[in-house]
């Protein structure tokens, strides 16, 4: 990109030409720096694949080239050339968690005492930068459509699974055992987007996911990116955009009208794209189109997506035969909250 189109194109208003062109230098150099580093451990034979320093320069290879991603996003290039880049950075995001896997073999064997379960998943969901980062990267996939890329981080992540309620909500859609709870790793500010999904339409949702904007950023703080913008010397710094984008997967996944959010850290045109995608029918997995995805979850007022029994929370008994097409029933007095109707396991 030229100067002249970042200048014009850019989605946030703290980069700029120059800054860009640092700032990609230095990730492009960075990811060859961690390859090499890769590469020099796998070809010693006194650490080797497995080893800690394997996982440690793995990782940074992976989240080097996720910020890359981000920095271009930024920079205003092109949803479609970006959407094509995504499965690459989930490559490399495999390649972490076999890794790790990898790594946690060596401890085991090395300290059978420590009781370390050999399916710990990287990233660290107790970690906040960790579990902030993996939602990032679950999200952008959930937005450009990218089923394969979708189900390859939820297959990574199965450590994670039924034990925290925002992945468990952003990943409903996808698979057959989604859990409703309000556990959290990580409470601020999570818990503000996670009710969101309880109460999806009209002005509180809206409001939460507002809430949530105004609080994520002050929640981020010891990222490496955190306040780069205020620490820019000689057109440097660590900048590569600042973007809650489960913010974005979650008004989506909830087909809210998202109009009225004009946050600087709110994904607005990739949640568009998406919606744009979804009505056109399109995916953008690189394999090609990818079979829609099932989906488990309807919201009152959309239309059903499969023959069969579903249930809602919002009223007792509730559990009823809907054909596809047609549309949920709404209990809008109901205690509980929205409306939303769940596929029933059981279909006898």
């Amino acid at each position: 990109m030229n100067a002249s189109e970042i200048t014009k194109n850019r989605r946030q208003q703290f980069l700029y030409p120059d800054l860009y062109k640092n700032c990609l230098d230095f990730q492009i150099k960075s990811i060859q720096m961690e390859y090499k580093n890769v590469q020099a451990v796998l070809n010693d034979p006194q650490r080797g694949c497995g080893h800690s320093d394997h996982a440690l320069y793995q990782a940074y290879v992976y989240h080097e080239s996720f910020w890359l991603w981000m920095l271009d996003y930024t920079a205003g290039i092109n949803l479609d050339e970006l959407a094509l880049r995504l499965s690459g950075i989930v490559d490399l995001f495999d390649e972490w968690f076999n890794v790790e896997k990898a790594y946690n073999q060596r401890l085991i064997k090395k300290s059978p005492e420590k009781n370390i379960d050999p399916n710990a998943a990287a990233p660290d969901f107790y970690n906040q930068l960790n579990y902030e980062d993996t939602l990032q990267l679950l999200s952008v996939a959930i937005m450009l459509r990218d089923q394969s890329s979708v189900q390859r981080i939820i297959k990574a992540l199965k450590f994670y699974r039924q034990r925290d309620g925002l992945f468990e909500q952003l990943i409903f859609d996808f698979v057959d055992d989604g859990l409703d709870t309000f556990e959290l790793f990580h409470d601020d500010p999570y818990k503000l987007l996670l009710q969101v999904y309880f109460d999806p339409e009209g002005t509180e949702g809206l409001g939460l996911i507002q809430q949530y904007l105004k609080a994520w950023y002050p929640a981020q703080e010891g990222a490496r990116w955190y306040d780069a913008h205020r620490t820019i010397v000689d057109d440097n710094a660590p900048y590569y955009g600042y973007w809650a984008f489960e913010a974005g997967a979650t008004a989506y996944l909830l087909d809210m009208d998202d109009s009225q959010i004009e946050h600087m850290v709110y994904p607005k045109d990739l949640v568009t794209y998406a919606k744009k995608l979804r009505d056109e029918g399109r995916y953008t997995s690189c394999e090609g189109d990818a079979e829609k995805p099932t989906q488990y979850r309807v919201v009152a007022k959309q239309s059903c997506t499969r023959d069969g029994y579903w249930y809602t929370p919002a009223k007792q008994n509730s559990r009823a035969l809907f054909r596809s097409g047609e549309l949920m029933p709404d209990f809008p007095a109901s205690t509980y909250g929205a409306t939303i109707w769940y596929w029933d396991a059981n279909q006898d």
